[in-house]
């Protein structure tokens, strides 16, 4: 680990869990988190009967907030974010939603460091899935949400918009350098950690016999 990196982590052991629950350690171009790493607030409800999730996750179960005054203002979710290698990072959220219109109950705020909050939503139902995209307006084409970050401290941060929405892990990765397989693996573990889908290493091979 070099100075920068171990300086990061150390920074990021000092944070409050209170405030910023799990930090986001990029490590390998890549800083993962489950949701409920920080405690539920506002209408926030931790479920687990969902199949498919990594762990347990989040479901928005509020009023919906669309109006732009409303973002972060309703269950605000704070995650500290570390960086140690600039770059564009993308923010992909694991969700869910199972209203039959795809277009309902499909969304959240997000805001990423001194960025302004923005909707961002998916539109397959009764699915967990990555797919995370802006909304900036109706003509403006839609994309992932991608931010240039500079190497050091940054937050993260999620609110309630759509009633029944739910979440349960938040990656951060840079799309040049990340490892792919880990980018979108909702079993991946942490920031830098081991995939649990990789096969275990075989065993070490027997001590020899001992000499006659």
């Amino acid at each position: 680990m070099d100075r920068t990196m171990a300086l990061l982590v150390a920074v990021a052991a000092l944070l409050p869990l209170g405030s910023y629950g799990q930090q986001l350690v990029e490590s390998n171009c890549l800083a993962a988190a489950e949701v409920e790493s920080v405690s539920t607030t506002g209408d926030w409800v931790y479920g687990s009967s969902i199949g498919g999730a990594s762990n347990g996750y989040f479901t928005w179960n509020g009023a919906n907030h669309f109006p732009s005054q409303e973002a972060g203002q309703y269950g605000l979710l704070s995650y500290s974010l570390q960086i140690s290698r600039a770059g564009n990072y993308r923010v992909a959220i694991r969700n869910y939603h199972s209203d039959p219109d795809s277009t309902e109950s499909n969304d959240c705020w997000l805001k990423v460091g001194s960025n302004g909050w923005v909707k961002v939503y998916s539109e397959k139902v009764a699915v967990w899935q990555w797919m995370t995209k802006m909304d900036l307006g109706h003509h403006d084409a839609e994309r992932p949400p991608i931010y240039y970050l500079g190497a050091g401290s940054h937050t993260l941060q999620i609110s309630g918009r759509s009633h029944g929405f739910s979440i349960d892990k938040v990656h951060v990765y840079d799309e040049t350098c990340a490892n792919t397989n880990d980018a979108l693996n909702p079993f991946f573990q942490g920031s830098g950690g081991s995939n649990p889908s990789d096969p275990p290493p075989p065993p070490p091979p027997p001590p020899p016999p001992p000499p006659p």
